[in-house]
């Protein structure tokens, strides 16, 4: 009876110790493993930079005395200024424009090659018109000036690549009409129309007073030379 009684308290002993190993072994396993990695968070991304457009220029305060109308106005000798005859003087003034072939009023270095075959009426409006062109660019730099661009001596923006004075030609003393065949070639073909150039007689010598427009196509130069300039104030 008693070794019954000591088996069984053995027994229960053992199974005490047992179940006492198998929870501290539990434990000890649970503080040596790592826990699972979080699930790594969503990259987010940087929020958008607002679009930054660089500052326009700013103006400046605009100086007269630095403006081409001065150069314009500038007196040159009168031996140099058109050709002897009237024919001479259309002649001499459109091939130099073909090999210049100035946009808008011309400027910098070729004032003295037009202003030579321009009367005094002429050259006192691109006086006028550099004047209100400098003006805009230093006040306004922005956006697009008068006078800048597009061929002012003749019906197409782009201007001529070549001429022929044809026979018709109207004169009375001292102020002769020419009319003019120009042409404009480049890759895409070639465009002809006539205007008519008018010249007048000032002391002495032949120059271009006008450019009557003469194309009929959409966006052609229209009116004349004369009224597309600036007019003095109480003219």
């Amino acid at each position: 009876m008693q070794d019954r009684t000591t088996i069984r308290a053995c027994r229960l002993l053992s199974a005490t110790l047992l179940a006492v190993s198998l929870q501290a072994c539990g434990a000890y396993q649970a503080s040596t493993t790592e826990p699972p990695p979080a699930a790594a968070a969503q990259a987010v991304p940087p929020p958008a930079q607002p679009l930054v457009f660089p500052p326009g220029r700013p103006p400046t305060r605009f100086d007269p005395s630095t403006s081409d109308a001065w150069v314009w106005r500038k007196v040159e000798a009168r031996e140099m200024r058109g050709a002897a005859s009237a024919r001479a003087a259309v002649e001499g003034f459109y091939r130099m424009h073909v090999a210049r072939s100035a946009s808008g009023i011309p400027d910098g270095k070729d004032i003295d090659a037009y202003r030579r075959w321009l009367s005094a009426s002429i050259v006192q409006g691109f006086a006028l018109g550099a004047l209100e062109r400098d003006k805009a660019i230093a006040e306004n730099p922005d956006m697009k000036p008068p006078y800048i661009e597009g061929d002012m001596f003749s019906s197409l923006f782009e201007g001529l690549t070549s001429f022929e004075v044809l026979p018709q030609a109207e004169q009375s003393g001292e102020r002769a009409t020419f009319a003019m065949r120009f042409s404009y070639k480049d890759r895409s073909g070639q465009s002809d129309w006539t205007d008519r150039v008018v010249v007048i007689r000032e002391d002495g010598r032949w120059v271009v007073d006008d450019v009557l427009y003469g194309g009929d196509w959409g966006f052609a130069a229209q009116g004349s030379l004369s009224t597309s300039l600036p007019a003095e104030e109480g003219k």
